[in-house]
């Protein structure tokens, strides 16, 4: 299965609330999940931990207001 998930909040350095839940829930299912494919979005780079072969990010490039 192909899973998407909005990964931009994972990005941000200093995290609370839905910044750490979804630094979380990507860093477990990379550890847990094998299967599954991930694309996670994102509109700031991603640290290299949370990709890996089945985690590919896709950057999308958008303006900060």
């Amino acid at each position: 299965m192909l899973i998407g998930i909005d990964a931009s909040q994972a990005a941000k350095v200093e995290k609370t609330g839905i910044e750490y839940l979804t630094s979380q829930l990507v860093l477990n299912l990379k550890e847990i999940d094998h299967t599954n494919s991930y694309l996670l979005f994102t509109n700031t780079k991603l640290n290299n931990r949370y990709l890996s072969q089945n985690f590919k990010e896709i950057f999308i490039p958008l303006k900060k207001f």
